[in-house]
């Protein structure tokens, strides 16, 4: 979602916003102790270099990646390995995640070439930010100033406790700058990632748990009444079991999906299946051999 600040207070999205960032601080107190465009070119250069080199090559690394699987697909489906419904499954994603990834680079490329050609207006931004250098308390005019519009992502979490919403702010003349993180701030950032991955992780142990067990104590009930003799338990109980047989079928089937795409799993088996033949070939030569022997006797 792309909107003006005034159109975003509408949602929700005020002053809190930006007084979220200030505790950062706020971009425009780096740029206070710049003396001149250059050191502000500077800022704006390594920030550039941190912020785009290693996604970058990320993506380019997993478009190399996908190239091998997808390979693996068109092999092991011309081999019969692959049923067509599977191949055509597995290859519509690797294609949707490519060309996402094709976008994600060429946006990446392209506000690398911004930021070393200086099509950010340095000087404006310098003049802005010598305009509001002693502030007191931020203003809807200074934000309207300062800012270019904010992009409000869908939210993650549902309507759990754990719901977490990503909100871009893109500044006027520089767009999307946020202040690299401290080493104490990462540390403090992954401590707490760490801390709620496994709370939530816990509440689904604990929720599978209990799931588990209500599960299995009704199952044991229709077992019993089944044995029993209940006809109407019984055609319950086996239809309990002929659904657990089908979800085992699903569960190997995707993980054969799973594993035959992966290149170095598929040499695996085609190298354990040539030794198996080679095994079986040699059996057979030793059954010829003792045949012959035992016909000339």
């Amino acid at each position: 979602m792309h909107c003006s600040f005034s159109f975003a207070k509408k949602y929700g999205v005020d002053f809190a916003v930006v007084r979220d960032r200030e505790k950062s601080p706020p971009v425009y107190t780096v740029f206070f102790k710049a003396k001149d465009t250059d050191a502000v070119t500077r800022i704006l250069q390594d920030y550039s270099a941190k912020q785009i080199k290693k996604p970058s090559l990320e993506a380019k690394r997993r478009m190399m990646d996908l190239d091998n699987l997808i390979k693996g697909l068109y092999e092991n489906f011309t081999l019969g390995r692959l049923p067509e419904r599977q191949f055509n499954r597995l290859m519509t994603e690797y294609d949707t995640e490519q060309s996402n990834l094709e976008q994600r680079i060429s946006e990446l490329e392209t506000a690398t070439e911004r930021i070393s050609t200086k099509a950010v207006q340095i000087d404006k931004f310098v003049r802005l930010v010598k305009k509001y250098r002693d502030f007191e308390e931020l203003t809807t005019p200074m934000l309207n100033d300062f800012i270019e519009k904010v992009v409000i992502h869908e939210a993650e979490g549902g309507r759990t406790k754990d719901r977490t919403q990503q909100v871009d702010i893109y500044f006027n003349f520089i767009g999307n700058f946020v202040l690299p993180l401290s080493e104490d701030e990462v540390e403090a950032l992954q401590s707490e990632e760490a801390r709620r991955a496994e709370e939530i992780a816990e509440r689904k142990r604990k929720s599978s748990k209990k799931s588990t067990q209500k599960r299995n104590h009704k199952r044991a009930e229709i077992k019993a009444k089944a044995e029993a003799g209940d006809s109407e338990a019984m055609a319950e109980y086996k239809a309990i079991l002929e659904k657990g047989r089908q979800n085992n079928r699903k569960r190997a089937e995707k993980m054969r999906e799973l594993r035959m795409s992966d290149p170095e799993y598929r040499a695996k088996m085609e190298e354990k299946e040539r030794l198996a033949l080679e095994r079986e070939k040699k059996r057979q030569e030793r059954a010829t051999k003792k045949k012959k022997i035992a016909l000339a006797e």
